[in-house]
């Protein structure tokens, strides 16, 4: 799923809607990576769903969604500090 996901999004980097599932696809991969005690993989997982996020936001901060994924990745991200 993320490979597709990341082959969309790079062929047309200025389709959001690309770039979000990609975004969400880092998200879930994160979340199993966390869940099976990886979080190594987690946090890299979760850190390249930041950064689409964040560019998102900064092309649309009035998008909820997307302020939410991006406060959702940070809460994450944060848990799981050493």
């Amino acid at each position: 799923m993320r490979e597709i996901a990341d082959r969309l999004a790079k062929s047309d980097p200025g389709n959001a809607g690309w770039q979000r599932d990609l975004s969400v696809s880092h998200m879930k991969l994160a979340t199993v990576a966390a869940k099976s005690g990886d979080k190594t993989t987690a946090r890299a997982e979760f850190i390249a769903a930041r950064e689409i996020s964040a560019r998102l936001v900064a092309l649309s901060p009035d998008n909820a969604d997307w302020k939410h994924d991006l406060a959702f990745i940070d809460t994450q991200i944060a848990a799981l500090r050493p």
